[in-house]
């Protein structure tokens, strides 16, 4: 079976997860956080960039698709 990778994970492998979120716990940038984490915000943040989403209700009915 042959598989293809959409071009929002091409993007992502980018940067790699490892050293995210390595330089994430070399920051101390989770600290405080209770919600989403480092990695999570960024991803949703490029999701929205990529999507050039315009309101919140937009971003939440996209990311719920995906």
């Amino acid at each position: 079976m042959k598989f293809t990778t959409n071009l929002f994970s091409q993007i992502l492998q980018i940067i790699p997860r490892v050293s995210f979120l390595r330089l994430v716990h070399e920051c101390g940038a989770e600290r405080h956080a209770k919600g989403f984490s480092s990695w999570g915000q960024y991803v949703a943040m490029l999701f929205c960039q990529l999507a050039q989403a315009k309101s919140l209700r937009e971003i939440s009915d996209r990311l719920a698709v995906c």
